[in-house]
């Protein structure tokens, strides 16, 4: 059985930087384990088979696989799809609806090389571990962990994550995934580290989950999304109307820079609206034996 494969780059404009992708076309016919074994074999931080939708509302299904497991939701693959079926022209409208484990996710696309996805699952917050364990984890003081309470958040907008913020940009350079430690009872497998720039209101970050075959990640959606959630929440609880606009730069302490688009609308206290969006360009292109 011969399948055709698209790799793309996304959250960039520019070829061999962002985040790379694999997409692998009409793959209704693989099981389960074939789908993880090739996932394997491109050895990126995901890959997404695109198969017939099992909900009629939907216009295709993607499942999504690190090297290691299947998640339920990503970002990367969700905005490379789109954009891959619109350079393909495989769909007649430019907003679309991806079923994945989270449900159906809305997809607009501009130009065929832009998407921005809504996101499906409403923002979630809660305590998660301590200062001084989020330090030992990162291998760092926790001086240089930027907080004002005793713990830290996980978020989650269908994937979960630690968030943790960094006081500069010079200690989120430092943070290594070698450094990383989970032997003392850490319970996340995802790793969100990210340092504010106040000046512009932009975010720099770096995402570290090891124990899902990704030692770091160039670009994470869904990581951005869960961030962006927090922070809206955040806004929410303080009672005002707002709309946050930022972008998230990704990637660039392993020389593959992204960038991916934030925008969150908050109405009457609570997260109305939770956008993810960005750019993706195909590299290269083939067939699967399998």
């Amino acid at each position: 059985m011969t399948l055709r494969y698209q790799v793309l780059d996304v959250f960039t404009q520019t070829r061999l930087q962002g985040n790379p992708l694999a997409v692998v076309l009409d793959a209704d016919s693989l099981s389960n384990e074939s789908m993880q074994a090739i996932a394997a074999e491109f050895n990126l931080s995901e890959t997404v088979f695109l198969c017939a939708s099992t909900d009629p509302a939907a216009d295709v299904r993607a499942r999504i696989f690190t090297p290691t497991s299947e998640l339920p939701f990503a970002g990367h693959p969700t905005i490379g799809a789109a954009v891959c079926l619109a350079q393909l022209k495989m769909i007649a409208d430019w907003q679309i609806l991806i079923q994945e484990g989270v449900g159906n996710i809305p997809v607009s696309i501009k130009n065929g090389e832009f998407a921005e996805l809504s996101v499906k699952v409403a923002p979630q917050m809660k305590p998660a571990i301590s200062v001084e364990l989020a330090a030992e984890l990162l291998a760092i003081d926790k001086s240089r962990i930027v907080t004002s309470s005793p713990s830290l958040h996980a978020a989650s907008c269908g994937l979960e994550f630690l968030l943790i913020e960094v006081n500069s940009r010079e200690t989120l350079s430092q943070l290594s995934p070698h450094a990383l430690t989970f032997s003392s009872g850490q319970p996340y497998r995802q790793i969100y580290a990210y340092w504010r720039d106040q000046e512009s209101g932009n975010i720099c970050a770096r995402m570290f989950a090891p124990e899902l075959g990704v030692a770091e990640d160039p670009a994470t959606g869904s990581a951005a999304a869960a961030l962006t959630g927090a922070l809206a929440l955040t806004a929410a609880g303080e009672g005002t109307d707002s709309q946050m606009r930022f972008s998230i730069f990704q990637g660039e302490d392993m020389g593959r820079p992204s960038e991916i688009l934030c925008t969150a609308d908050v109405t009457v206290g609570k997260v109305s609206s939770l956008k993810i969006g960005g750019y993706a360009c195909v590299v290269m292109h083939g067939e699967i034996t399998v």
